[in-house]
């Protein structure tokens, strides 16, 4: 393997163990064992671009509110999200 191949092999490896860090058990959320804004922010700004990508996708297919508020973020639609609440408040 050339040294290329071996930097970028490392490389992929390191992003792997850093997001890991950022996956929460089901034992941290029911005992309500989370970091805080500061501490979150922190590490998110410590970790490359592909793997904030990577967190941010991960949230995207983890919760259904999460879902929402991104495609709101990435496309803003008031219309459609107006009528979604009118929905719910009835």
């Amino acid at each position: 393997m050339d040294n290329i191949s071996k930097n970028l092999d490392n490389r992929s490896k390191n992003l792997d163990n850093r997001s890991k860090d950022l996956v929460y058990t089901n034992k941290d959320l029911f005992n309500n064992n989370f970091m805080g804004k500061a501490k979150l922010r922190k590490k998110l700004e410590g970790l490359p671009k592909e793997n904030i990508i990577r967190v941010v996708m991960t949230l995207y297919d983890a919760s259904k509110e999460a879902r929402r508020y991104l495609d709101f973020y990435a496309e803003p639609n008031s219309k459609d999200e107006c009528e979604h609440l009118k929905h719910i408040i009835r």
